[in-house]
């Protein structure tokens, strides 16, 4: 490991561990769960991701 490099504390280690096993929902079945989301922002938010 580089020196200049700051070690993670376990506060900062747990934070990131948390997130390590979640899965992110394709946003089609996200638009099925929230249909009162603006489609054209959902549309939006598709452009921008292909």
């Amino acid at each position: 490991m580089r020196s200049d490099v700051t070690k993670l504390s376990s506060a900062d280690y747990e934070n990131i561990m948390q997130y390590r096993d979640m899965k992110f929902k394709p946003l089609k079945e996200i638009k099925k769960e929230i249909s009162y989301i603006n489609f054209s922002f959902i549309s939006d938010l598709e452009r921008a991701g292909n």
